[in-house]
């Protein structure tokens, strides 16, 4: 197998653990496995053979599929987290009110 090929071999290894720490919410664990995959994927760019072009075709596609799912976990987190927010917001405002007329008694 050539090196190019192990590189997106480790990647892909690299996107299933950042899809984990995006379903676990850990954000700054799924960056950090983001950007070693993408330095990654450019090395494996570099040292790409034309050799074996099959075998890099199922392996990109097996990539994609794998931002495909990151991206709607991030979007799903995304939607929690601007949930959350909203939540937070009606209950400080909920707090304040209870506040006000706690005062004015």
């Amino acid at each position: 197998m050539s090196a190019s090929l192990t590189l997106l071999d480790r990647a892909m290894i690299l996107a299933q653990h950042e899809l984990d720490a995006l379903r676990a919410g850990d954000v700054e664990t799924a960056e950090s496995h983001f950007d070693e995959r993408a330095a990654l994927m450019d090395q494996a760019w570099e040292t790409m053979d034309e050799q074996n072009p099959d075998d890099y075709r199922v392996k990109l596609i097996a990539l994609q599929g794998y931002n495909q799912m990151i991206q709607e976990e991030g979007r799903e987190l995304l939607e929690k987290i601007r949930l959350q927010l909203m939540d937070t917001r009606s209950n400080m405002r909920r707090a304040r009110g209870y506040a006000r007329a706690t005062l004015m008694q």
